[in-house]
């Protein structure tokens, strides 16, 4: 998680006026003091939505559903290997 968000930033860097946000839900990656700590060292602004409150994030949740219905739905999957394998 802390190398995807730093390769985000990087891949985004500029002079910033005001710190760019990142919006997550309430997840326990999210809730943990080291992603807390990386967000910190690269000047990022961490919001979580509300609890229960999809729609604040709906672009992921978008993505999410999409992913589901074109992929996840329309087969079983015995392993992890076999998902990533679909997914990617």
């Amino acid at each position: 998680m802390e190398h995807t968000l730093h390769q985000a930033v990087s891949a985004r860097q500029t002079e910033w006026a005001e710190p760019p946000v990142i919006r997550t839900d309430n997840g326990p990656q999210f809730l943990a003091a080291k992603f807390e700590a990386r967000c910190d060292a690269l000047r990022l602004e961490h919001e979580r939505i509300p609890i229960h409150s999809p729609n604040y994030n709906a672009y992921i949740e978008s993505w999410h559903a999409q992913l589901e219905r074109e992929c996840l739905a329309q087969q079983e999957f015995t392993t992890y290997a076999e998902v990533y394998q679909v997914v990617t």
